[in-house]
């Protein structure tokens, strides 16, 4: 199983190849939840086995919280050739990262706190150890507009051409290539 703080290697690992700088705590813990979520619809099962808290800002996975620096140092030494991820896994965080790496922290704990939320329906103030239960997670996200978008809905497609306009047709050239392609000379 793949573990909690291998998830948050890569998401560090993602923010400094592509942003430049180190993730914050608040950021990469939402991302955490996003992907244990997505997992659940994408996979078929949980990401990691750690269990997802309900703190005042939101979700957070306490032994990332807690043991950060080491997660940052670690990355920033050994990038991530050691995680032990995954292909199909590593597709769901690469996912997670490009549908909400525009998103500061304070847009994610919002996103969190929606109502509905696991987080929301969970969260009592100054009660510590409150776990979000899987199956409440698995359940949010597998609703429609919890889902994670398709990566090609995302990108401009192009339209389909079945033939080129008549200014730019040129006979000549289109019996050169067939001649090319059926080996006449």
């Amino acid at each position: 199983m793949t573990s909690a703080r291998d998830v948050a290697r890569v998401f560090e690992y993602l923010s400094i190849e592509s942003e430049g700088t180190p993730i914050e705590k608040t950021r990469l813990n939402k991302l955490l939840y996003f992907a244990q979520g997505h997992a659940f619809t994408k996979l078929g099962h949980e990401m990691f086995s750690n269990e997802i808290d309900a703190w005042d800002h939101g979700p957070v996975v306490a032994v990332v919280w807690t043991g950060f620096k080491k997660i940052v140092d670690r990355t920033e030494k050994n990038g991530i050739s050691d995680v032990q991820i995954s292909p199909d896994e590593m597709d769901v965080i690469i996912d997670v990262w490009e549908q909400y790496k525009h998103l500061t922290a304070k847009e994610l704990v919002d996103i969190t706190h929606q109502e509905g939320s696991p987080w929301r329906d969970i969260y009592k103030p100054d009660t510590k150890n409150l776990h979000i239960p899987k199956d409440l997670i698995k359940q949010y996200f597998a609703r429609p507009e919890n889902s994670l978008k398709d990566g090609l809905s995302d990108i401009e497609k192009l339209p389909t051409v079945n033939a080129l306009p008549a200014e730019e047709y040129d006979p000549d050239e289109d019996s050169m290539w067939e001649a090319l392609l059926h080996g006449a000379n």
